[in-house]
């Protein structure tokens, strides 16, 4: 087969035409993508500010209990000063036993709860760092869907369309001619 004679015109339509395609997928597939992350990452920022305030609480509460006993304690020891502005509750030693356990367990919820905003945020990074890759993936196939498109338009119109407007001018001229030659006859 004659290199010369390849239908370089098809492979010029086949370049820009697959160039276009590209960058229509490739910018459709990445606003996909992005809204995916997005909605990941809202979530995300959903559940920690749960945890947070699940953790607050929790800590208020541990705080709350933990003066409380050491009053119930004090008053019990003789050494709890009586003010107006002091909450007190009289307790037994198995109440102020189970609201020490309670308070432990207020704690040790607060700390799982921390590991878990901590685990979150290491998962939220790690979703950045994959929708950051992907973004740069995409923007490398609309790069190359680009410049795809913009060589096989350019070479289409250089090298295939410049050649058919010459013939259709010259076949226009010669037409203009035989009708100029056919009037005068």
């Amino acid at each position: 087969m004659n290199l010369s004679s390849l239908p370089t015109d098809n492979l010029y339509k086949f370049c820009a035409l697959t160039g276009t395609v590209i960058c229509i997928i490739t910018v459709y597939f990445n606003y996909q993508v992005r809204q995916e992350y997005e909605q990941k990452f809202a979530e995300i920022d959903l559940a920690i500010g749960l945890l947070a305030v699940e953790i607050e609480w929790t800590d208020d509460e541990a705080t709350r209990l933990q003066s409380l006993i050491d009053n119930s304690i004090a008053k019990k020891n003789g050494t709890f000063e009586d003010r107006a502005d002091i909450l007190y509750l009289e307790y037994s030693d198995s109440e102020i036993k189970e609201a020490i356990r309670q308070t432990s367990l207020n704690l040790k919820s607060a700390k799982e709860g921390l590991v878990k905003i901590e685990h979150s945020r290491a998962e939220r990074d790690s979703l950045a760092k994959k929708r950051d890759y992907m973004s740069r993936m995409g923007s490398s196939r609309l790069a190359f869907g680009f410049f795809l498109g913009l060589f096989g338009f350019f070479m289409w119109d250089k090298k295939i369309q410049k050649s058919i407007d010459a013939t259709y001018l010259k076949q226009q001229k010669e037409s203009e001619e035989w009708l100029k030659n056919s009037t005068k006859n």
